[in-house]
């Protein structure tokens, strides 16, 4: 007997909770990293060593966020399932750190290093499928009414296990796909579709397209198991050669491995070589709500720029939420959700708070620690079913950020906060815009 639709959403919504965590812990390993040969010297001038550990490390700051972007696909393609078979868009995740005890290794917010390369490999590590059976359920009950929880040790069990369920649902297509069309997102929305090397579309190494059916949900999970473990199929890898490089189409688990063997070499050369500054590990504004083994931040000046982080990152994904939704908004407002949701608020917001956030003193008095973005979340991220409700929220949050963003920007704390707040103001701006009234 397979799985009911109610297990198949418990498989997908806790999908979307871990591709969603693995994103954010790969985000603020890239953004952790040291980007100049000054960063390497210290006190002195640059030595050709230090351009040279610059370069390699910019490198691996590449790969990192290039793989970061994929996580974001495949929670993209996940809430494409999750509204397909009729569940609704999940974009919440528990804050850092987290402790899955199925995967023997918690998921941290901790700067480039050998030992986090190590945590990731292990996240995206390949298995051989004839050791490997769908989730146990522990204690289930016969004939179960309810989700019971789910015990897997691997993304890829996981993703079989979301798979075969969908391959056997009974009544076919027809008894699954139920959900709103209008709640999915595609590339070609996005203007992200182009043709690259491989089967498969996608600029920036982001795909995504509509889920209607059981070949285009299997197409789905395919492509996120390929992306990370290159399918499985075989037993675990060796390490290939660094030096040979690798091709467009290297899933995750090769290139971690790829900077793992780079890292090691020059890690026993031992000229004390660190890629990253040194970051506080699992940074939080309030510790009190974290849980075990986060750190506060106490420096007045990082915690202003990590509020505005958390409040610019809520704001995403209440965009993404309202998006996913299939609420009843028109064309107009989908637009306008999709244009802010996706590239501005992250590229031009989110991601150069983060780098702020490095550079900044992470405890009072300064102790060498610096800080970075939590990614912490405290409220709801339900969906404003009425529209012209739903449009002065968000403007609200817009408005607020610009605001004190551009108050934090006359403070002397970073230079680059005069920059996110125009970009603040600009998507407030742009928003307003795009979701005024059309005159007949």
């Amino acid at each position: 007997m397979g799985y009911s639709r109610g297990q198949l959403i418990e498989m997908l919504t806790m999908a979307a909770e871990l591709e969603h965590m693995l994103c954010c812990s790969y985000l603020f390993a890239a953004f952790s990293t040291k980007r100049s040969g000054a960063d390497f010297a210290g006190d002195g001038d640059p030595t050709p060593r230090d351009l040279e550990h610059a370069s390699l490390v910019i490198e691996w700051t590449q790969t990192v966020s290039f793989v970061a972007r994929q996580e974001m696909e495949h929670l993209g393609l996940v809430n494409n399932l999750l509204v397909a078979i009729g569940g609704v868009p999940h974009f919440r995740q528990p804050n850092f750190p987290f402790c899955e005890k199925h995967f023997q290794m918690p998921i941290t917010l901790e700067p480039l290093s050998l030992e986090t390369i190590e945590r990731f490999i292990h996240f995206e590590k390949p298995e051989d499928l004839t050791l490997r059976p769908l989730p146990l359920i522990a204690n289930q009950v016969g004939d179960p009414a309810s989700p019971s929880p789910l015990v897997f040790t691997s993304f890829g069990m996981l993703y079989r296990s979301i798979r075969w369920t969908i391959e056997n649902f009974p009544g076919g297509d027809a008894a699954l796909f139920i959900g709103p069309p209008q709640g999915q997102v595609d590339g070609a929305q996005l203007n992200i579709d182009f043709p690259r090397l491989g089967e498969l579309g996608g600029v920036y190494g982001i795909t995504l397209f509509p889920i209607t059916d059981t070949a285009s949900a299997v197409r789905a999970i395919d492509l996120i198991i390929e992306q990370g473990e290159g399918g499985g199929l075989e037993p675990l890898r060796p390490p290939g050669d660094p030096e040979t490089g690798l091709d467009a189409e290297a899933d995750h688990y090769d290139r971690f491995l790829a900077i793992r063997a780079q890292m090691q070499k020059l890690a026993d050369a031992g000229d004390g070589f660190a890629p990253a500054h040194n970051l506080l590990h699992n940074p939080v504004l309030y510790v009190e709500k974290a849980p075990p083994g986060a750190n506060r931040v106490s420096a007045e000046p990082a915690r202003k720029v990590m509020d505005l982080f958390n409040a610019a990152y809520e704001t995403t994904l209440r965009l993404l939420t309202q998006l996913y939704s299939g609420a009843n908004f028109d064309a107009q407002e989908a637009a306008a959700l999709r244009y802010a949701a996706f590239f501005p608020m992250m590229t031009m917001v989110i991601r150069p708070l983060g780098e702020i956030l490095v550079t900044l003193p992470a405890r009072d008095p300064d102790d060498g620690t610096r800080a970075g973005p939590s990614f912490e979340t405290y409220t709801s991220l339900g969906v404003v079913s009425d529209l012209a409700s739903a449009r002065i929220v968000l403007q609200e949050l817009f408005d607020e950020m610009a605001g004190k963003c551009r108050r934090l920007s006359t403070a002397g704390i970073h230079p680059r906060l005069g920059y996110v707040a125009e970009s603040l103001a600009l998507i407030a701006a742009r928003y307003r815009n795009m979701t005024a009234p059309r005159g007949d």
